[in-house]
């Protein structure tokens, strides 16, 4: 066969796979025959002959997908670091654009605060509005276990520690792109790799090591896509926060604060003021496979 025709039916085949897999697995299978030794045309034969055998997890993930990119379902990623919006794409397959809670220290409270005040101003020359923070990472405390706890700080004090990337402990000064650990003190969560230190990659921070411009392009960033989120939210059916830690923290510390990280009253009520009841949360997306998540959204 023709190299070019194998290949007009392999495209075919990819192309047909969220939209009949039967189709797509007997296209594939000829593209197979024809050259067996080509890795991408084997890998999709197996993973096609596979989803066959067990339809479940290649029409599911294509169901889900759908529905998002469609705007029928809007999923809110929250929780520590940017680790939920890695499990959302790595779990259930789905990639979206960024969304504010995607990098940075999120409670379910700090959540529900920009839902109900949503947006974003951080001022360099107001110490009301934000500052930078030193992180103590496994926080044990007696009463409340492990978490994640924040000391409010200084820019003086921090570069007077933060001098080069050998000093020892620098990830409680700087996060692991050299950024500032920065407070948004109105919602009571804490951003990372947004401010910028001078120790920090220029390919990371375009060069720019001034906090008060960090700070001004974190508010327009940030807000931009609060919008989105909201834009989202309220074109969608259904909404579903999902949060995850793979540290099995309780809470989220600032200062003497305890923020919990089950605790999601406050986010349920606001929700349910804003959206009624076209809203879900899951509490924890380690413990959930695709199956269960679309049957919260019947």
């Amino acid at each position: 066969m023709n190299p070019k025709t194998i290949d007009l039916i392999r495209d075919l085949s990819v192309s047909y796979e969220n939209k009949d897999l039967n189709i797509a697995f007997d296209l594939m299978e000829i593209a197979y025959k024809a050259r067996p030794s080509g890795p991408f045309i084997k890998k999709k034969f197996l993973e096609y002959k596979k989803a066959l055998e067990n339809p479940a997890p290649i029409e599911q993930h294509a169901k889900l997908k759908n529905l998002v990119e469609s705007g029928e379902v809007a999923i809110i990623p929250i929780g520590l670091r940017c680790y939920t919006s890695k499990m959302i794409k790595n779990k259930l397959g789905i990639q979206q654009a960024s969304l504010p809670f995607n990098s940075g220290f999120f409670s379910p409270d700090a959540v529900a605060s920009v839902f109900e005040n949503p947006h974003i101003n951080l001022a360099f020359d107001n110490e009301l509005t934000q500052t930078v923070c030193i992180k103590t990472e496994r926080n044990m405390d007696t009463t409340y276990g492990l978490g994640v706890k924040f000391e409010s700080s200084t820019y003086e004090h921090i570069n007077s520690i933060a001098i080069n990337k050998n000093v020892n402990s620098i990830n409680k000064y700087l996060d692991s792109t050299f950024g500032y650990y920065t407070l948004d003190k109105t919602h009571n969560f804490v951003l990372a790799h947004y401010n910028w230190h001078p120790l920090s990659d220029p390919i990371k921070s375009n060069g720019v090591t001034n906090p008060e411009q960090n700070l001004k392009k974190i508010n327009e960033t940030l807000n931009k896509r609060i919008l989105r989120m909201l834009d989202m939210c309220n074109k969608a059916k259904h909404i579903l926060f999902i949060f995850g830690d793979h540290q099995n923290y309780k809470y989220l510390q600032i200062d003497n604060k305890h923020y919990f990280l089950n605790d999601f009253d406050r986010l349920n009520k606001i929700c349910s003021k804003k959206y009624d009841s076209k809203f879900s949360i899951i509490s924890n997306i380690n413990n959930v496979d695709i199956d269960q998540i679309l049957n919260v959204l019947k």
